[in-house]
C-alpha cells in the first residue's frame, strides 16, 4: 500500500520496505493495512542480500495462530491458556462451518475491524474485532522466557463502541 504507515526507507545501505501480508484466519479490507511486515535488503556494491521479512503485528500474529490451530484441532497450550482455547473453540468451529459453505478448503473468522494494543510492563492488552466473532479483549503475558502467551480473553456483547486508544 502506497500510504501505509511503514513506508520505504534507505539508510546505511539497508533498504526497508513496508509490505502488506495476509493472516490465515482473518483478513483486512483491500485498502486496510492489516498484517504489516517489513522487508529489509542490504544493498552492496556487489549485489543485494535479503535480510528477511519481519512482522510489526506480533500480537495479531499470535491471535491468528491461535484461531488457525483451533480451526484445525491442533494443540494450543504453548500459546494460550486452556480457558482461552475453551472459550474460543465453539466460535471458531462455527466460523469454520460457515466458511465451508463458501469453499470447503477455506477458513476465516471474517474481516479484521478495529484493533488496539496497550503495552504494560509484563503484558499487553489487545482489543480485537472481526466480523464473525465480534469484539474480543485479550491479555498477552510477555513474561514467558520462550514466547508470549494468551492468558485471558473476554468478549463484548451488543453495541461495544470503539477499542480503547
Amino acid at each position: 500500500m502506497i500510504d501505509q504507515r511503514i513506508g520505504t526507507e534507505f539508510a546505511n545501505g539497508i533498504l526497508t520496505i513496508g509490505e502488506k501480508d495476509d493472516f490465515r484466519a482473518f483478513y483486512g479490507c483491500g485498502s486496510c493495512e492489516a498484517r504489516q511486515m517489513v522487508r529489509k535488503l542490504r544493498v552492496t556494491p556487489t549485489g543485494i542480500d535479503d535480510l528477511g521479512k519481519f512482522t510489526t503485528t506480533p500480537e495479531l500474529d499470535l491471535i491468528d495462530e491461535l484461531f488457525w490451530r483451533l480451526s484445525n484441532n491442533s494443540p494450543t497450550t504453548d500459546i494460550a491458556a486452556p480457558q482461552v482455547a475453551r472459550f474460543l473453540q465453539p466460535q471458531i468451529i462455527s466460523a469454520r462451518e460457515e466458511s465451508k459453505k463458501i469453499d470447503p478448503k477455506w477458513f476465516s473468522v471474517g474481516m479484521l475491524g478495529e484493533i488496539s494494543v496497550k503495552q504494560r510492563s509484563d503484558s499487553e492488552e489487545v482489543c480485537f474485532t472481526v466480523d464473525e466473532i465480534g469484539r474480543l479483549y485479550f491479555t498477552i503475558d510477555k513474561r514467558q522466557a520462550r514466547k508470549p502467551r494468551l492468558v485471558k480473553v473476554t468478549q463484548s456483547q451488543g453495541d461495544f463502541g470503539e477499542c480503547p486508544k
